[in-house]
C-alpha cells in the first residue's frame, strides 16, 4: 500500500474517531464522510481532500463561534444524510474523475465549487444566526424572522461571501493558478443563493427536506461550472 494512502487512512480514522467522540458526527456520518474523502482523494489527491477537510473545519469553527456567542444555541450532530447532502455531489465529482480521468482537472474544479457553495451556505447560516441584526425574507420581500427558511441577514451574507472566497482562494493556491478565484467564488455564491430561494418556497411549504436543499445548493455550483467554465 502506498505510503501516502496509509497517511490519508490514518488521518481519516483519527478524524472520524475525534468527530464521533466530540459528538460532531454520528458513527454512520463519520464513515460516510471517510468514504467520500477516499473517493475524492483517489482522483484529486491531496488537493481535493484538503478542500473537504477545510470545509468541515470551517463548519466546526462556525458552530463553536455560534455556541460561544449564544450558549442556548445547539450545535447539531450531523448524521450520514447530512454529510451526503453537503459532500455527496463532491463525492460524485470524485467518482466521475475515476470513470473519466481525462477530465480530472475539470472534476476538481467542480468539486471546489461544491465546497465553496457548502461553505458559503454553512457560514452564512451559522454566523448569520448569531451576528445578524436585521433579517430579510425572500418569500415575502419584507422583514423576516431569524432562523426561518429563506431568511437572510447582511452579516450572514457577508459571512457567506467569505465562506466561498476561503474555498476559492485555497483551491487556487493548491493548483497555483488564481485566474479562477472569482469564478469559483461566484459558483459558490450561486449555490448559496439557490439554497435561500429553495428554503423560502418549497422547503417552507414542506415540499422538500433541508438535506435536499443542501444537496441542490452544491449541485447548482457544479452546474455553474459546467455551463460557464
Amino acid at each position: 500500500m502506498p505510503f501516502g494512502l496509509i497517511i490519508v487512512l490514518l488521518i481519516l480514522v483519527i478524524g472520524s474517531v475525534f468527530s464521533v467522540k466530540t459528538e460532531k458526527l454520528t458513527p454512520a456520518a463519520a464513515a460516510t464522510g471517510s468514504i467520500i474523502a477516499l473517493l475524492i482523494f483517489s482522483v484529486t489527491g491531496y488537493t481535493g481532500l484538503a478542500l473537504m477537510v477545510l470545509f468541515f473545519f470551517c463548519a466546526t469553527i462556525a458552530g463553536i463561534i455560534a455556541k460561544s456567542r449564544n450558549p442556548a444555541y445547539k450545535v447539531e450532530k450531523r448524521d450520514a444524510k447530512q454529510v451526503m447532502a453537503n459532500a455527496g455531489i463532491a463525492g460524485l465529482c470524485g467518482l466521475g474523475g475515476i470513470i473519466d480521468p481525462v477530465f480530472s482537472e475539470q472534476y476538481l474544479m467542480m468539486l471546489s465549487a461544491c465546497f465553496a457553495a457548502a461553505n458559503s451556505d454553512t457560514l452564512s447560516s451559522e454566523l448569520g444566526m448569531v451576528y445578524g441584526s436585521a433579517y430579510f425574507d425572500f418569500r415575502t420581500g419584507r422583514k423576516g424572522v431569524k432562523g426561518e427558511n429563506g431568511v437572510v441577514s447582511l452579516e450572514g451574507t457577508i459571512a457567506g461571501i467569505f465562506g466561498a472566497m476561503i474555498i476559492a482562494y485555497s483551491y487556487c493556491s493548491l493548483i497555483n493558478n488564481f485566474n479562477c478565484f472569482l469564478f469559483i467564488t461566484v459558483a459558490g455564491l450561486t449555490g448559496n443563493f439557490s439554497d435561500t430561494i429553495l428554503g423560502a418556497f418549497p422547503e417552507r411549504n414542506h415540499a422538500i427536506s433541508n438535506n435536499m436543499v443542501n444537496a441542490f445548493c452544491t449541485f447548482m455550483a457544479v452546474l455553474f461550472v459546467v455551463l460557464f467554465g
